[in-house]
C-alpha cells in the first residue's frame, strides 16, 4: 500500500513539473517582452481604452463573424479589465495574465477529470491541455473565456443527469450562459442541445417539469444583451431573423461547400496538436469509444453519451448558419476531448494507452516549441502582429517627430488596429499629441504590406490620403512595413482625405 502510495506521489509531482515546463514555454512569448498583437486582439485593448477614457460600461463584446448585427458578450473585456488599469494598459501585463488563464484552465480540466473519472485520468488530461496551450498562451480572444468554462459546464451539467438535483441544473446553465458570452457560436448551439436533452430524456422522464425555471438564471449572464437589444431597437434579434429568414446576411454557401468546411472544421479540432500526431490520436480515441460501448455496466457512461450527444449533436445545427464555421468557434469542445481521450487509460491496455500518450505528448510539445522558442528566435519579433514590433514602431515615429503630428494607417483590412493601439499606448508617456487620421504640418503613413497587391499602399497613400508628393523621409523594415514622413504646406494640409477612411472601432 505504501509502495503504492509513493508511485502515486511521484506520478503527480512528475506531471506537475511536466506542466509547469509546459507554462514556461507557453510564457516564452511573455518573458521576451512580446505578445501577438493581431487585429482581433489589438481592437479589444481598444475596447478597453475607450471603457477607461469614456468610463461607460460596454454592453457588447466584439461581432461574432458568423452573422452580421451579432455580437459576443463584454464579459471578456471585463475579465480583463482590471489586469489592463493595473498594468496601465500594458499588453505585456496583460499577457502575463493570460497565462495565469492558462494556468487556471489546466488547473479545472485536472479537478473535472479527476472529478468524473479518477486523479490519473486528470492528470493525463491536464498534461495534454498544457501541451494544447503552449502555441495559444500568449493570443488569447474572447473564445478562450469559453474554452476555460466548457469542462465547468460540462461536469455541472453531468452531475445534473446523475443526480437529477435542480442546483447542478442551475450552475450549468449559469456557466453556459457566461459560455455564450464569450462565444456565442459555440453556447448558442449547446444550449439548444441540452435543451432538448433535457426535454426528451430527463425532465418528461422524471416529471420534474419545475426543473425548466431554472433557465431563469440566463436572465444573469443575458443582461447585457436584454439591455443593449432595448437600447438598440432589438438589433441584434433582427439581424438573426434576417439571417434564417433571407439571404441578406449569408455567404450563400453551396451545400457542398457547407459540408466541407464543417468536416474540415471538425477534423480540425480532433486535430489538436498536430497533423503528425491526428491519425494516431483519431485511432486511439476510436479504440476507446469502442471499447466504452461494449462495456454494459459503465457508472459514467451518461458522460460519453452527453460528449458524444453535443459534439456530433453541433454538426447538425451548424448548417443553419450559411457561412464558414471556423475551428474557434468549436474549441471549447477541446478541453471535454481530452479528458474524453484521457479517460481510455481506465478502459483499454495501459501500457498501449501510454506508450501513445507520449507520442502525441511528444509531437505536441515540438510543436509547441518550435512556435514559441524557435519561433521567437527567428522571425516573430519582425512580424506585423507582433506587438514588440508595433511598439518600437510607434516609438520609433514619437522620437523621430519631436512634435505634435498627423498620422495614416494602411493595413489590408484597412482597420490597422495594432499599429493605432500602438501609438495610444506610447503616446501616453510622451508630450507631443498624435492626431489620429489627420493632417498637420508633421504627417507620418503607416504602411503595411500588401501580399496580394504590392501597389495597393501607393494607391491608398494617392487616392485616399491625398497625398502626392515624395515622403521627406522613409523607414522601412525587412518585413515590408515602412513609414513614411511628410512635412507638409498648408495647401497641402487643406487637401481633404478620404472621409470614408475608417478612423475608430468598426464593431458595433
Amino acid at each position: 500500500m505504501r509502495k503504492k502510495n509513493n508511485q502515486s506521489f511521484f506520478l503527480k509531482i512528475f506531471a506537475l513539473l511536466i506542466i509547469i515546463l509546459n507554462l514556461v514555454l507557453g510564457a516564452w512569448d511573455v518573458l521576451h517582452g512580446e505578445l501577438n498583437f493581431n487585429t482581433d486582439i489589438a481592437r479589444d485593448f481598444l475596447l478597453l481604452e475607450n471603457v477607461i477614457q469614456t468610463h461607460k460600461l460596454a454592453l457588447i463584446g466584439p461581432r461574432s463573424g458568423g452573422i452580421n448585427g451579432l455580437f459576443h458578450g463584454p464579459l471578456w473585456l471585463y475579465i480583463n479589465l482590471p489586469v489592463y488599469i493595473l498594468s496601465k494598459g500594458n499588453p505585456v501585463g496583460v499577457g502575463w495574465f493570460w497565462i495565469f488563464l492558462t494556468a487556471l484552465a489546466t488547473i479545472i480540466v485536472y479537478i473535472v477529470g479527476k472529478s468524473i473519472f479518477d486523479h490519473k485520468v486528470g492528470l493525463f488530461s491536464a498534461i495534454l491541455f498544457s501541451a494544447y496551450s503552449i502555441s495559444n498562451a500568449a493570443s488569447y480572444e474572447n473564445p478562450f473565456g469559453a474554452v476555460l468554462l466548457s469542462p465547468i459546464f460540462f461536469y455541472f451539467f453531468y452531475k445534473y443527469l446523475i443526480k437529477n438535483e435542480v442546483k447542478y441544473l442551475l450552475f450549468s446553465l449559469l456557466t453556459l450562459g457566461c459560455i455564450i458570452q464569450f462565444q456565442v457560436a459555440f453556447g448558442g448551439p449547446i444550449l439548444i442541445l441540452i435543451s432538448l436533452y433535457l426535454l426528451y430524456f430527463t425532465i418528461l422522464k422524471t416529471k420534474k417539469y419545475l426543473h425548466f425555471l431554472s433557465y431563469l438564471i440566463l436572465i444573469i449572464p443575458f443582461s447585457t444583451y436584454i439591455l443593449f437589444e432595448l437600447r438598440h431597437n432589438f438589433l441584434q434579434t433582427h439581424s438573426v431573423i434576417a439571417n434564417f429568414t433571407t439571404s441578406v446576411n449569408s455567404h450563400h454557401m453551396n451545400l457542398k461547400s457547407l459540408i466541407e468546411n464543417r468536416l474540415e472544421m471538425f477534423i480540425s479540432v480532433v486535430n489538436i496538436f498536430t497533423t503528425d500526431s491526428l491519425i494516431i490520436f483519431f485511432i486511439l480515441l476510436l479504440v476507446i469509444v469502442l471499447t466504452i460501448f461494449k462495456i454494459r455496466k459503465l457508472p459514467i457512461r451518461k458522460a460519453y453519451y452527453l460528449f458524444y450527444f453535443l459534439f456530433l449533436g453541433y454538426i447538425p445545427l451548424s448548417f443553419f448558419l450559411n457561412g464558414n464555421v471556423q475551428s474557434y468557434h468549436i474549441s471549447p469542445f477541446i478541453p471535454i476531448l481530452i479528458l474524453i481521450f484521457s479517460s481510455g487509460y481506465l478502459y483499454i491496455n495501459k501500457i498501449f494507452f501510454t506508450a501513445v500518450f507520449i507520442l502525441i505528448f511528444m509531437l505536441s510539445f515540438a510543436s509547441g516549441y518550435k512556435s514559441t522558442v524557435l519561433a521567437l528566435n527567428t522571425d516573430k519579433q519582425m512580424s506585423i502582429s507582433s506587438w514588440k514590433f508595433n511598439h518600437q514602431a510607434a516609438q520609433r515615429i514619437f522620437n523621430d517627430a519631436g512634435a505634435n503630428f498627423g498620422y495614416y494607417i494602411y493595413t489590408p483590412d484597412e482597420l490597422g488596429y495594432s499599429n493605432r493601439y500602438a501609438l495610444d499606448y506610447v503616446q501616453r508617456g510622451n508630450k507631443y499629441k498624435a492626431g489620429s487620421f489627420t493632417k498637420e504640418k508633421l504627417t507620418y503613413l503607416l504602411i503595411s504590406p500588401n501580399l496580394s497587391n504590392s501597389t495597393a499602399g501607393n494607391w491608398w497613400k494617392i487616392n485616399r490620403v491625398k497625398i502626392s508628393t515624395a515622403p521627406n523621409k522613409v523607414i522601412s523594415y525587412k518585413n515590408g512595413f515602412r513609414i513614411e514622413k511628410y512635412i507638409l504646406d498648408s495647401k497641402q494640409i487643406m487637401i481633404p482625405s478620404d472621409p470614408n477612411l475608417i478612423n475608430g472601432l468598426i464593431f458595433r
